[in-house]
């Protein structure tokens, strides 16, 4: 009985060391989620009026040429940059995004996409399945998000333009609250010339001429929406670890508190046994 109650408090301990680390870290998460958050309500605006202009000339002037607005008839191959986190410990945010991946592989062929993988779980996956990645961005602690969408832009872009591949993608995770997170995939290029979501377009005069300024605009654009997409990303990511790592610390408590009712019992079994003892051996010096 010793020896089990030694037990007891030994994992009772063990538990409560692993409950302070869960614990920390859903704050770290906590704090990275918010930094994200403020980043994203400072930048979302700027993103959509960029947007929302560069569809409203493209609505006023159907005209324009650009090399990012190049469509090509047969399309051939595919880029899919995929999204997904350095790191485990955030639920299923890298199952869902990877399920997803794989299903748009095989929806096009393996042999037609080439894969440009953002995390260390996304291209360990790939890895694992035997899909070459054509770029891996790993080791992203930091989280440097200028640094890493302008070397995604710039790798995307890249791929377009030299005709490597005739349209890029990009899949990534859109939080729709903390617990609810959604894999969208996007086409990133080539870029769309539909009319604006809301209301009728707004009527530019472009000086000098509306090509330059589009010239002009749509490396911007693709700038802005690259960043906007790995902060959503980000946020997502964060959001996912800090719930899981809420969930750990909860079960983590009810586990110390049942261990703790089994160790109380243990120890009033032997304190019993203990005072059952003593009765015993004083009957026994009376007889």
């Amino acid at each position: 009985m010793s020896e089990s109650l030694r037990q007891i408090k030994l994992r009772i301990k063990s538990i409560e060391n692993t409950e302070k680390v869960v614990h920390a870290m859903q704050m770290i998460s906590a704090a990275k989620m918010r930094r994200f958050d403020a980043l994203y309500n400072s930048f979302h605006p700027y993103y959509l009026k960029l947007e929302s202009m560069l569809k409203d000339i493209f609505a006023s002037d159907t005209a324009i040429a650009n090399p990012f607005l190049e469509t090509r008839p047969g399309v051939k191959r595919l880029a899919l940059c995929v999204i997904a986190s350095d790191t485990g410990l955030c639920g299923n945010y890298n199952e869902v995004i990877l399920t997803r991946a794989r299903e748009f592989i095989d929806s096009h062929g393996a042999d037609k996409v080439e894969l440009i993988a953002v995390g260390r779980k996304a291209h360990n996956y790939f890895k694992r399945l035997g899909i070459r990645t054509l770029h891996a961005y790993e080791d992203m602690t930091l989280r440097d998000t200028n640094r890493l969408s302008e070397d995604l832009a710039a790798k995307l872009t890249g791929l377009f333009l030299l005709k490597t591949v005739d349209e890029v993608y990009i899949i990534y995770t859109h939080p729709q609250s903390l617990v609810r997170r959604k894999a969208i995939v996007e086409k990133f290029l080539n870029i769309s010339r539909e009319a604006p979501v809301h209301g009728s377009p707004t009527t530019y005069i472009c000086e000098p001429d509306a090509e330059r300024l589009i010239g002009k605009l749509i490396p911007a654009y693709i700038s802005a929406k690259m960043k906007f997409i790995l902060i959503e990303a980000f946020r997502s990511e964060h959001a996912a670890r800090m719930v899981a790592m809420q969930t750990a610390t909860d079960n983590a408590e009810d586990l110390v508190d049942t261990l703790t009712l089994q160790r109380n019992k243990a120890r009033q079994t032997m304190i019993t046994k203990e005072m059952l003892e003593i009765s015993s051996a004083a009957e026994a010096l009376k007889g």
